[in-house]
């Protein structure tokens, strides 16, 4: 007969904590997370606050599979998936504030999403069986000890979990994305951020040719303007049109009381030139800027998004051809990043500032 691990807690915890399978640790001692990588979850926990004796914690799979190989469980004559009914009783039960999702493992069972490494840190809600439940994944802490950096990544996940414990809403910030504009409306829009302090340019363009098909721009962290240029290599506008819009940008980007900003500043910059004659300056690179005050971290928008931002990942959604009938996708897509480029900044210069 298999050994089980059940899980430990009370049943009317605030977090609730879902990794993969016990190990060889697990199954000795008969309590989930106290190998190795259960010692180093307990430490991050005692770090960031979480008292882990106020958790609920468990497994998907509660038996260990054969060299704690998921992918080996057939071996027992089990699957995956022979585990979810028990545990989303176990969700449905505790009814968490937050759960905290570690692996790839509990996040497609609790999300139907896969790949941690790109929805770690995003506040997501889960599958119909446990509707309205708060997951945050995060990485397994057996990764973190193959790859150390990663624990500053957990970590971090933990104080989000932590602060989301708090309340069992799932709270997400309005933002508005303004795509497909009119020629007025685009004039419109120039001349308004002719005033912003701060104004975030983010363009997408066409791989092979660098074609720009898109200029998003924004002056806050919730509100972004697509300017469309072209789509499936066709121009939007006519010839005196985008004259026009492009006369307007080049009033705009080459401001000096305007102060822009920009993650990997330098393919803006570059892309840009031939239309602001290299007089665009950028006073905020996020990129660079969390490289110097963080070394050691990731610098991608995508990781910065989900440090600085409650904004879900989404930097799939930009890979769209002229095929895929996905103008508007591309257009809400450029938005995103405007405004997590934005947000990311001003919180940037706030981290800057207390260093």
């Amino acid at each position: 007969m298999l050994k089980r691990v059940e899980a430990e807690g009370p049943n009317t915890a605030q977090i609730m904590i879902v990794g993969e399978a016990p190990g060889e640790e697990e199954i000795r001692i008969g309590r989930p997370f106290v190998g190795a990588s259960g010692q180093l979850l307990d430490s991050l926990l005692c770090s960031v606050g979480i008292n882990r004796l106020s958790c609920y914690i468990t497994n998907v799979v509660k038996v260990r599979p054969p060299a704690n190989d998921l992918k080996r469980l057939g071996e027992l004559g089990l699957q995956i998936r022979d585990f979810y009914p028990e545990l989303y009783a176990e969700v449905n039960r505790v009814k968490p504030n937050v759960i905290i999702a570690l692996g790839n493992t509990p996040l497609e069972a609790l999300t139907g999403l896969t790949s941690v490494t790109k929805y770690r840190g995003s506040i997501l809600e889960g599958l119909p069986a446990i509707a309205g439940t708060k997951i945050v994944p995060s990485l397994h802490p057996a990764a973190c000890l193959r790859t150390y950096t990663w624990t500053h990544i957990l970590k971090f996940d933990l104080k989000r979990a932590l602060t989301q414990s708090s309340f069992p809403e799932i709270n997400r910030v309005d933002r508005i994305y303004v795509i497909n504009p009119t020629f007025d409306q685009i004039l419109e829009e120039l001349n308004r951020l002719m005033s912003a302090e701060y104004l975030s340019v983010d363009l997408e363009t066409y791989m092979r040719s660098g074609l720009i098909r898109t200029v998003g721009l924004g002056d806050s962290a919730i509100r972004a303007f697509c300017i469309p240029i072209l789509n499936k290599m066709t121009p939007i506008w006519s010839e005196v049109e985008e004259k026009e819009i492009w006369l307007r940008l080049y009033l705009l980007l080459t401001n000096p009381e305007i102060k822009i900003i920009a993650q990997n500043a330098q393919f803006e910059l570059t892309q840009l030139k031939p239309f602001t004659e290299g007089r665009m300056q950028i006073a905020i690179d996020t990129l660079r800027f969390h490289a110097v005050l963080y070394p050691e971290m990731a610098h991608s928008l995508a990781f910065l998004t989900s440090i600085y931002t409650d904004m879900i990942y989404y930097k799939d959604d930009g890979k769209v051809s002229d095929d895929s009938n996905s103008f508007d996708t591309l257009q809400i897509y450029n938005c995103k990043d405007v405004v997590s480029t934005y947000e990311i900044a001003i919180k940037l210069l706030k981290e800057g500032e207390e260093c």
